[in-house]
């Protein structure tokens, strides 16, 4: 047993000289260095799209990820707008949209989110299970009743 106890001496001065230097570094008189002001200007803005047929508009604010910019990057666009399911309306965009950095998720009522393998993306009216390749764009904040009738083609702008 006291051959145990020595052989741990050496792992038990490590460890207290260890404590002890992180407590020295909060000690009085050490400040921590001040972090930089946050210039606030280079603070992106929220990113709002319309969804419209003509006749309904919905609108969506996209939640900022590199999935939801790279459609915000590619509108104005005029596209088809079709039925799947019994729960959303989906159009294709130009262009593949970035899924680095993506958000997989379950999609309520008013979710707008791209499925990567189909290269769709898909407006919700009913609610949806997570799915693996379908990424959250962001969420309706006007005309959410208005998803389940969107007809024919839609345009799909930035809106301020």
């Amino acid at each position: 047993m006291l051959r145990t106890l020595i052989k741990s001496i050496p792992a038990m001065l490590l460890l207290i000289t260890l404590l002890a230097s992180s407590k020295c570094a909060e000690g009085p008189g050490l400040q921590p260095e001040p972090s930089a002001p946050t210039d606030t200007s280079a603070t992106p803005t929220a990113m709002f799209i319309a969804v419209s047929d003509g006749s309904r508009t919905v609108v969506f604010r996209l939640n900022g990820t590199p999935v939801a910019r790279s459609l915000y990057d590619q509108l104005p666009i005029e596209v088809p707008v079709s039925d799947y399911s019994t729960n959303e309306k989906v159009f294709s965009p130009p262009a593949p949209l970035s899924t680095i950095g993506g958000i997989e998720s379950d999609c309520p009522v008013g979710t707008m989110a791209y499925f990567a393998p189909w290269r769709n993306v898909a407006m919700y009216y009913g609610p949806a299970s997570r799915y693996s390749g379908l990424y959250i764009v962001g969420e309706a904040t006007e005309g959410v009743e208005h998803i389940a009738a969107l007809a024919g083609t839609i345009r799909v702008t930035q809106h301020q």
